[in-house]
Order: structure tokens, then C-alpha cells, then sequence
């Protein structure tokens, strides 16, 4: 056949002269069934993406000589798997990263993984729901030893509420004055009830009771610079407490307990320098609290077990569980240069305030089976580089999908994010970071802890030496769109959006160290074929890129029979469309292909798209908005195209309409969501209940994805 040399005039021909018959029956389909709503309103754009524009900063740490990479997801890239890329690049200081792109309209979180000079790779989570233009900094902290100034003595006097910030906390000072000095258990050998009720006991450097030979009142009061062994359980009750101070100790014997319980005055509190402790290889002391009770440390806390309920626990020293430890109804803060470390940690209903550079680590689990996990800025942390918190655990298990709230500079490490309810992570619903500045890394990844008189030196990871980014930096973006399509413009069509089917389903960008694109690869994948129609299918790409800095085109599997074509793009204008068949029954070799239920005719076929550029380009121009698909026909010497609506036409300087009627839409598709198409004849607001929904109340963030929710009687099956 011979070709058709299409100049501007020819282009300008009146569509509705080649307009034919959709594959659906119109004698046998009602006005209802050929349209969407008859209430949509005229100016309805149709978009179902939204514009961002992040801009990473660097830090006053950061380096001059050597570049940190950028990737930014639309889930975390560290713990799901299906996490899509939506746009990567670089920055140093000096040079900022800046991104545009496009991302699904129900999209309310980005996460931003930053790979620094040394290959160490954290993930940070923001909000998108209410701005669109961002900033954000990565901190590269630098840490000084804490553990000679901690910040002065303190105990909790009452219970956290809402957000965390009403915690009241009033001093705390270690006195003898008053307390009667005893030189042996003798001096106490057959006290009472209201002996102990009604006096202080001093035990001095150098004397040791047993538990088991002295019978302590639950209402005994005990101020230790020498030793206490519990030998035999102890429960303190009845406004009863003991401190221990810089001198002494506290050793709980195998199997034994030191319990605290039922009084909002039964405390148990250690100067910096005391210890409570069982010794190894026989470490199987235990310690509980219960009920309205209190845990001050800022000395050394080394047990086999710790259990409490309704405590308030302030720790500015070393807390060490070697099994497990379980919280529930308590309220937790872990002061600067601080320390905690348990085998596994359940927190049920448990508030947690970290101050800065203060360190948690759980071996095994750190299970959250209730209530909010927060570090804040408070009034004594200041939001600088070295203003860090770090919660280290090789699991985090969000118990049934339990809420967890993050605040602030935080870093957790940890290589898992489960739900054992369901084991996966995308399906947590709950989990939720509400603000930023909570980094994420592997455990592999974990930076440099600071140093402190109680957090070990064997805990993080040193950095190796910085290396430097390898360009072009090569980035496989995954949040794309499927491009679906009714052919009958400006006629109306039965709604199924099949008569053509094509993916954007992967695009690689090369990128230069200022963040231009030279070359990019995007591959499209044709997946149904609904119609009788000769249906072509070109891109066309920003008008913002001249054809003069395209170095070349090609395309795999291209099938042009009736098209002019110049170097990939087609001709007769200055505007850059890239054609990649021109009769989709040619490249099918047959019609209605793969639109009948769970039948698929044909494989579907990939069409690589490769540009290079002579001069790179800014990834503004080939953001998802910036890709302009487009449907043709090409029959008696015209030239028919179905465009998105608001989207640039090829045959002439205007766009395609926006109504309240469409003919072709690009649906959000990324590597957990991938578009099913109505079935043949089956109108798309009957395949998917939400979608007229969405068109009544687009900013309703319930609908705005309601390409998710099919009802799959009435799509295609998802190719396995």
C-alpha cells in the first residue's frame, strides 16, 4: 500500500467523516449503557495524578567532594517489596536534588531512601496529602559523649496524655537525711509492720542483707550504699521503695523477684553509679512493677526478665533485659546518652519518649501490641544534626495491625516490618509514620551510634570510605499508567475503554550529575485490542523538546504499513510523536483481541522506546504529565486521535477537549497496582463501583483510587 505523506492541511481534516462503528451493538444497547453520568460536570479534568516537586538538601555535614543518591518511593523500599520508584537523583553540598514528577492523585506518603558516600542507605517518610512542595534534609549527625553531663536527676510525677507533650516532671534528689543507719541486720531483727511503716533504713558502703534472713515488711523504706541480695522474693508495697545509691547495689539470685506493686509511692530508684543486677552465668533475676508505680535509673539495670504494668519509667543510665520485657499501660523516657537493651521487647499500650542520642536495642522482636511509640523534640533537645534518637531491633512486629506514631529525629534500624496477623507488610492498614524526620534503615545500614558512658561501642556500624556515584545514574521508575481508550471520538462508544490497551510499564532514565536525563527507555506493553477499527499508537513528548536535540529514536517490535515516518517520529510536524504501530490488527494479526472474560487470544507485545538526547534534558519534561499517548486512525486521508482530555493534540494547536465525556484516560499503574479493563461491551462505571463516585467528589480521598476496587465478574483477569 502505498504511504500517506500527511502535511498540516491533511491533518486538519474533519474527524467525524472517518468515524466508524465501536464493536458494541447500538440496537441493542439503551442511551444509559453509552454514557457515564449524565451529572458530570463540564469542566471535569479527568486526572488522576498530581504534580510534586521535592527538594533535598544537604546538610552542613554532608560532603563537598562526594555525592549521596536519591530514590524516591510511594512505600518504603526496605521492607516492601512492591515499593515503585518515582523519580532518583543526586546531591552534594552545594548542589541541591531537585524533583518533579507525577504520582497518583490518592498518594499521601513519599518515602525518600538516601544512599550516602559510603553505600549506607536510610529511608525517610513524608506527608503529601496537603503540600505538594516539599524540602527536606538529610542529617548526617556528629556525636558527642553524653555520659559525664547527664542532664540532672528527675522523676516522673504523672501520666502522658494525648500527643505527649503535658508530661510533667519535677526534681528528684537522692538524700540519707533522716534515714536510720543500721551496722547489721541485727539492728532490725523483729521489726513490725508499723517499724518499717514509719522508718527510713540506711544500709551503708559495706554491709550486705539477705532478704531471706530479715522480714521486710511490704511498707519498708530503704536508702543502699552497700548491698541488698534478694535471696528470697521481695514485693514492696504500702508507700514502700528503696534507692540505690552511687555506692551500692541491689542482686537478685536465681529465680527470684523484686516486685514493686499497688501504690502510686512504691518506687525503685538508682543514683548514677548504683547497680541492680543478676550475675552471670546464673542471670535469671527478675524484676516487675505494677500498678502506679515508678523506675528511676541513671545507674545500671541488668536483669533476666522485666515486667511492668502501669509504671512510669525514666531511664538515664543502663537498662539491660536479657530475655524479655514487657510494658503495658507505662510511660517510658529514655534521657540523652541513655540506654536500653532487651532480648525482646513487647510494648502494650506503652508511651515512649526518647531524648536526643539516646539508644534502644532489641535483639530479636520489639513488638507493639498497643498504644502510640514517639520520640519528640522536647524543650531540652534542640533540632540540630546530632539531635538524634535510635531504636535498633531486628524486627518490629505491629501486633494485629496495631497504630504505631512516630515523631521526630528518630532512626530505627531494623531489617523486618511485620504483622503476624496477616505477615504482610502492605496490608498493615494502620501502620502509619505521622510527621517526619523518622529514618529508616537496614540493620547492615546502621549508622554510627553516639558514645556515652552506658551505650556500647559494638552497637551501628562504621562507615567505609566514601566512593563515588558511577554516571550516568541508571534508575528503573515503576509508578507509571496503563492508557486505555474508546475509539469512537467525537461519536459516543459503549465505555468499556478497551479498544485499546497499553501499559507504560517500566521507563529507565540515564542521568548526569546535575540531574539531566541523556537517554531514556520506556518500555510499552500491549495488552487488548477491542476493536474493528485500524487503531494506531504514537507518544507524543513535551513540546519544550526540540526535535533538533533528539540524537536518535528506535523502537523494537514498531509496525508502521501507513504512516510517514522521519527518523522514529512522524512527520509533516514540528511536535515529537512517536509512532509505534499504525493498525493494531496487523501487529495482533486479528480483533477483539483479549477483551472476552478470562480469554486471552494473543500475548500481549512490548514496544521499547529508546531516546537519546544530544543535549539532556530535565526529568520535568518526561514526568507521567509530560508523556502524551494518544490513539490514531488513519483512514480516506485522515487523521483521527483520541487524546487524554487536557492533553495536547498532534494535528493541531489545541488540546483535547475537557467535558463531561472522555474517550481515553491514563490510570495510575506501579508494581502493586495494575489497571483490569472492562470486559467487551461492559460500560467502566459498571466494572468499577467507585468510579462514579470519584467523578461526584474527585477530592474525596475515598474514591481516588478507584481503580483499585473492580468488580471482577465484569473485567479481564489479571495475565498470570
Amino acid at each position: 500500500m502505498k504511504k500517506i505523506i500527511y502535511t498540516l492541511a491533511i491533518l486538519a481534516l474533519v474527524f467525524s467523516s472517518c468515524v466508524k462503528q465501536d464493536v458494541y451493538d447500538p440496537e441493542a444497547s439503551n442511551e444509559d449503557t453509552q454514557k457515564l453520568d449524565s451529572n458530570i460536570d463540564e469542566s471535569f479534568d479527568w486526572a488522576m495524578f498530581k504534580p510534586i516537586k521535592l527538594t533535598i538538601n544537604a546538610s552542613e555535614n554532608d560532603s563537598e567532594d562526594y555525592y549521596s543518591q536519591v530514590y524516591i518511593y510511594d512505600a518504603s523500599p526496605l521492607y516492601d517489596a512492591e515499593a515503585s520508584l518515582l523519580a532518583s537523583g543526586v546531591y552534594k553540598k552545594g548542589q541541591s536534588y531537585v524533583a518533579s514528577f507525577d504520582v497518583p492523585s490518592a498518594l499521601t506518603t513519599l518515602y525518600i531512601e538516601r544512599v550516602n558516600p559510603q553505600s549506607q542507605a536510610s529511608v525517610v517518610s513524608l506527608d503529601i496529602s496537603s503540600d505538594s512542595d516539599l524540602d527536606y534534609t538529610f542529617a548526617s549527625a556528629s556525636f558527642n559523649p553524653y555520659g559525664s553531663n547527664l542532664k540532672s536527676s528527675s522523676i516522673i510525677t504523672s501520666a502522658l496524655s494525648g500527643d505527649f507533650n503535658t508530661k510533667s516532671i519535677t526534681s528528684y534528689v537522692f538524700d540519707k537525711n533522716g534515714a536510720l543507719e543500721i551496722s547489721s541486720s541485727s539492728d532490725i531483727e523483729g521489726w513490725g509492720y508499723n517499724d518499717y511503716l514509719n522508718t527510713v533504713i540506711y544500709v551503708p558502703e559495706g554491709l550486705t542483707l539477705y532478704t531471706s534472713n530479715i522480714n521486710f515488711s511490704q511498707g519498708a523504706k530503704l536508702k543502699i550504699d552497700g548491698t541488698l541480695v534478694v535471696d528470697s522474693d521481695l514485693r514492696l508495697q504500702n508507700n514502700g521503695y528503696i534507692e540505690v545509691f552511687s555506692k551500692g547495689q541491689v542482686e537478685i539470685m536465681k529465680d527470684k523477684t523484686l516486685t514493686f506493686t499497688s501504690s502510686s509511692n512504691t518506687f525503685l530508684a538508682i543514683q548514677k553509679g548504683g547497680r541492680v543486677y543478676s550475675e552471670e552465668p546464673e542471670l535469671s533475676g527478675n524484676l516487675e512493677f505494677n500498678y502506679n508505680n515508678e523506675l528511676y535509673n541513671e545507674g545500671n539495670i541488668e536483669v533476666y526478665s522485666f515486667n511492668s504494668n502501669g509504671t512510669d519509667i525514666t531511664n538515664y543510665g543502663s537498662f539491660v533485659v536479657k530475655d524479655k520485657m514487657e510494658t503495658s499501660s507505662s510511660d517510658v523516657i529514655v534521657g540523652s546518652g541513655a540506654y536500653i537493651e532487651a532480648n525482646n521487647w513487647d510494648l502494650g499500650s506503652t508511651n515512649l519518649l526518647l531524648e536526643k542520642e539516646s539508644v534502644i536495642y532489641v535483639k530479636d522482636t520489639w513488638k507493639n501490641s498497643g498504644g502510640n511509640y514517639s520520640y519528640t523534640n522536647t524543650s531540652y533537645v534542640e533540632e540540630s544534626d546530632g539531635d538524634w534518637a535510635y531504636i535498633i531491633a531486628k524486627t518490629i512486629d505491629l501486633d494485629n495491625g496495631i497504630k504505631l506514631s512516630l515523631y521526630g529525629n528518630l532512626k530505627i534500624c531494623t531489617d523486618s516490618i511485620i504483622d503476624l496477623y496477616n505477615n504482610e507488610y502492605r496490608k498493615i492498614l494502620n501502620y502509619k509514620i505521622i510527621r517526619d524526620k523518622v529514618e529508616f534503615s537496614l540493620l547492615e545500614d546502621c549508622p554510627t551510634l553516639p558514645t556515652s558512658d552506658f551505650i556500647p561501642s559494638t552497637l551501628g556500624n562504621s562507615p567505609g570510605e566514601p566512593e563515588d556515584v558511577v554516571f550516568p545514574l541508571v534508575s528503573d521508575l515503576t509508578n507509571l499508567f496503563t492508557f486505555v481508550t474508546e475509539d469512537t471520538y467525537p461519536e459516543f462508544g459503549d465505555y468499556d475503554m478497551n479498544d485499546l490497551v497499553i501499559d507504560l510499564s517500566s521507563m529507565t532514565t540515564y542521568t548526569t550529575s546535575q540531574n539531566l536525563i541523556s537517554k531514556v527507555e520506556m518500555t510499552y506493553t500491549l495488552r487488548a485490542y477491542g476493536a474493528l477499527h485500524e487503531n494506531g499508537f504514537a507518544v507524543q513528548l513535551s513540546s519544550d523538546i526540540q526535535k533538533s536535540n533528539i540524537k536518535s529514536i528506535s523502537v523494537t517490535n514498531q509496525n508502521i504499513t501507513n504512516l510517514d515516518v522521519e527518523n522514529n517520529m512522524i512527520s509533516g510536524n514540528s511536535k515529537i510523536a512517536i509512532p509505534l504501530f499504525d493498525n493494531c490488527e496487523n501487529v495482533f494479526n486479528a480483533t477483539l483481541v483479549n477483551t472476552k472474560k478470562s480469554v486471552f487470544d494473543k500475548d500481549d507485545i512490548d514496544f521499547v522506546v529508546t531516546i537519546e538526547f544530544n543535549n539532556p534534558v530535565s526529568p520535568d519534561l518526561l514526568t507521567i504529565d509530560n508523556i502524551n499517548p494518544f490513539l490514531f486512525i488513519t483512514t480516506n486521508n485522515t487523521f483521527v486521535e483520541v487524546h487524554v482530555p487536557g492533553f495536547e493534540m498532534f494535528s493541531k494547536d489545541e488540546n483535547m477537549p475537557i467535558s463531561s465525556y472522555m474517550w481515553a484516560l491514563k490510570i495510575p499503574k506501579n508494581n502493586s497496582i495494575h489497571f483490569l479493563y472492562p470486559i467487551e461491551r461492559m460500560n467502566i462505571k459498571n466494572a468499577y463501583s467507585k468510579f462514579i463516585l470519584w467523578i461526584q467528589d474527585k477530592t474525596n480521598v475515598e474514591y481516588q483510587d478507584w481503580y483499585k476496587y473492580p468488580t471482577m465478574t465484569n473485567v479481564q483477569d489479571l495475565r498470570e
